[in-house]
């Protein structure tokens, strides 16, 4: 990972066949970014589809932003279009860490890592202090074994570390980052 504090997470384009409008900000999201802007990261979140931006689109988002980390989530019925998210951040920041979480991720973190050569870390359940150890550990250089709640390759292995607990004070987190989001876009 580049030495930059930049993360980006992002919603990936909803496959046509689902082509529902989405009416609630992606939450999940929200948290994290809050969580890495207040660690002192800049933070931009790419919802893909309340701002109607194609896997095509993403490349120059991403271009211009040039994180170092990139951060997507994954449910089941989006999960082919969250590779394709990883395939488009690898190949305009190529330096760039690609993480992917979601219920998919989580409890399907092998086969991602297999199937999908661009995912380089799989975070697994609640992602806000996975993400932002992840993101501190680039600059420190903490290794992953240390890091709970994670999978990722090293050379052909792929590692699951051990399970992180789940945030036991909800009230610890800070408000969702609703900043990072057109939030007029959406119907709250």
């Amino acid at each position: 990972m580049t030495s930059n504090k930049k993360v980006a997470l992002v919603n990936p384009p909803l496959p046509v066949d689902i082509g529902h409008h989405p009416q609630f900000p992606p939450l999940g999201l929200a948290y994290m970014a809050a969580v890495l802007d207040q660690n002192g990261f800049e933070v931009k979140i790419i919802d893909c589809p309340v701002n109607k931006i194609s896997h095509d689109q993403l490349k120059a988002e991403l271009q211009a932003f040039q994180p170092a980390l990139i951060g997507t989530g994954s449910m089941t019925p989006t999960v082919e279009s969250a590779f394709k998210v990883a395939q488009v951040a690898k190949e305009v920041c190529p330096e760039a860490t690609v993480v992917m979480g979601g219920p998919h991720a989580t409890f399907c973190d092998k086969e991602v890592l297999t199937k999908e050569k661009t995912v380089d870390i799989i975070v697994r359940g609640e992602g806000e202090e996975t993400l932002l150890e992840l993101a501190k550990g680039a600059e420190t250089g903490q290794k992953m074994e240390a890091i709970k709640g994670i999978t990722f390759r090293n050379g052909n292995e792929i590692v699951q570390t051990a399970n992180r607990p789940f945030i036991q004070n909800l009230d610890a987190l800070p408000l969702p980052g609703y900043k990072f989001l057109n939030i007029e876009k959406y119907f709250v």
